[in-house]
């Protein structure tokens, strides 16, 4: 049945057909008695595939001569489309109200449905007033948004699907993103939102699809955040603070944030692979607990561990590619720590010694160690309860003005259950004595920083005790300009350094110099052609000397120390 026109109903009635309420028409409902008690029941229709239709229409209530009057609806109806509702609805609970096609405007107060919320993307399920959603089974988001008045989402079921929610909230139950590939955003102009709601319960969630959360300053949360499925919460523009009772809990999802986020309370990590994304510092602090049964992957600029932070499970610390990090003084990360990465024992140039349960450093990982001074306190260590594993690069730093002496040893790393592997490459201080290296002793359960006497090649230009491709960026440099790339002592850089260089390449502590000067070959000396017009070109600069990384030296036999 098509309403264009007036259609009024005082006292309880009932419509048995399917109707659809025009951009002219008008329902109208009073109650005879006063009481705002009497209704008017949609018979027809279902919430199948013939649901009654709001097309511009209005359905509102009387206010003189009569009471006002209630919009209700049998089980299994629905009423979805675009319009004005200016008075109470009151449905069965296997009944829906959605906005399809524009916005659904409502004004009174919804005392019971099943779905509210949008059909589609085109729909818009606007509350005038503020509302708790207690009264309905599910706030669901189908696309399109729902917005108006403050919502108190204080159903079981919360509100769930893909879209925006533009309403301020109050999230006493939850808040779930439930479409693999689709997001959920949700944000009100104010950014008023309580994240975690009235008792601090709430539990923002993500299942496949992405919840993101948008605001403009720090929120203390103490609820849970819930991510499953390859689900993402994200902190979009603010710092959601864990606090001492909040909840982390990762299923084979992430969590995502743009600020630095500080983590007080309780995570978990379980069912495979999991991943924090925090563009900044991610700093687990003392009092913070970490339950890690999966893997949870470290996507952060920098994650920070306190001494006090608690660890369990057995499962892995993965430290991404690109990534650092930091275990403070003292701290105790009782899982597998995996290096892709950076570790840094404590801050910049801060000497500390932490303890993991097992370590494996993959070959992009750099283990960074400072020394400082002989005594253990003083310089940088790595207790293990099991075993290491080790590839990648060693860099290590002379701090606070330290310089050792040769036969001065550091065992920066223990492992009660065996080392095993070794570095690929090794950054060598600048700071340390002329003609030394520290040299890597591998012991079974040990690693040592020994200083010993190093070979001296003349065409190690950049002083890092071997002669590699990096040291003819040093000579480029230099040619024509200074003595940088001077290899033969004759105070310039030029052709007859490059020609040294060339017969020095690949000399490393361990081999003996190569004091052959064959002739070059043709495909050298047009090398050395290009290099040298290309070095000509250039006017002003000289390029800082620093550390870089040269191949490690075979293991030794470990019973026998240090061998050159």
């Amino acid at each position: 049945m098509l309403i264009n026109g007036f259609l009024g109903n005082v006292g309880n009635g009932s419509i048995d057909a399917r109707i659809t309420v025009g951009p002219t028409g008008m329902v109208m409902i009073g109650s005879e008695a006063y009481d705002a008690t009497r209704k008017l029941h949609l018979h027809g229709g279902d919430n199948a595939t013939r649901p009654n239709r709001m097309a511009g229409g209005v359905i509102g209530s009387y206010i003189f001569p009569f009471g006002r009057g209630i919009l209700a609806a049998d089980d299994n109806r629905a009423l979805i489309g675009f319009g004005t509702i200016n008075t109470d609805v009151d449905f069965d609970e296997a009944s829906d109200l959605l906005a399809d096609d524009g916005t659904l405007t409502i004004s009174g107060a919804i005392l019971d449905a099943r779905n509210v919320g949008t059909a589609d993307a085109d729909g818009v399920f606007a509350v005038a007033d503020a509302w708790n959603t207690s009264a309905v089974s599910n706030v669901l988001l189908q696309g399109g948004e729902v917005t108006g008045g403050e919502m108190t989402i204080g159903n079981p079921n919360g509100v769930s699907g893909y879209g925006l929610l533009s309403a301020p909230v109050s999230v006493d139950t939850r808040i779930r993103a439930t479409e693999a590939g689709r997001t959920l955003v949700v944000e009100s102009p104010a950014n008023t939102n309580d994240w975690d709601g009235a008792a601090n319960t709430g539990v923002l969630a993500a299942v496949a699809g992405t919840l993101e959360l948008r605001g403009n300053i720090p929120f203390f949360f103490q609820g849970t955040v819930d991510v499953r499925q390859a689900g993402t919460v994200f902190a979009n523009g603010f710092e959601l603070k864990y606090m001492s009772d909040s909840t982390l809990s990762l299923h084979g999802g992430t969590y995502r944030s743009t600020n630095p986020t500080g983590f007080h309370g309780s995570m978990i990590v379980a069912d495979g692979s999991s991943r924090l994304e925090i563009d900044g510092t991610a700093t687990m602090y003392a009092g913070s607990s970490s339950a890690i049964t999966g893997t949870l992957q470290l996507d952060n600029a920098l994650t920070q561990i306190d001494v006090g932070a608690a660890f369990s499970g057995g499962g892995t610390v993965l430290n991404l590619p690109a990534s650092t990090l930091q275990l403070q003084d003292g701290a105790d990360v009782d899982v597998l720590v995996q290096n892709q990465g950076s570790l840094e024992l404590g801050a910049s140039s801060a000497i500390s010694q932490a303890s993991v349960l097992d370590y494996q450093q993959d070959s992009s990982g750099v283990f960074h160690v400072d020394l400082a001074g002989r005594s253990l306190s003083q310089f940088d260590r790595l207790s293990l309860s099991g075993a290491a594993q080790v590839a990648g690069g060693l860099d290590i730093d002379l701090v606070d003005g330290f310089i050792p002496s040769l036969g001065d040893a550091f065992t920066i790393l223990s492992a009660p259950g065996g080392v095993a592997g070794s570095f690929t490459s090794v950054v060598q201080p600048v700071e340390r004595p002329v003609g030394t290296l520290f040299d890597v002793v591998y012991q079974p359960t040990l690693l040592q920083l020994v200083l010993v006497n190093g070979p001296i090649y003349s065409a190690d230009f950049d002083g890092d005790g071997e002669v590699t491709a990096a040291d003819i960026g040093v000579w480029k440099d230099s040619f024509g300009i200074d003595d940088g790339g001077d290899a033969d002592h004759d105070g310039d850089t030029d052709g007859d350094d490059f020609l040294i260089w060339q017969r020095q390449l690949g000399s490393v502590p361990g081999l003996p110099v190569i004091n052959g000067v064959p002739e070059p070959q043709s495909a050298a000396l047009m090398a050395l052609t290009a290099i040298i017009a290309m070095a000509a070109k250039r006017r002003l600069g000289h390029a800082a000397r620093g550390r870089v990384s040269y191949a490690a030296t075979p293991a030794r036999d470990r019973s026998q120390g240090v061998t050159l």
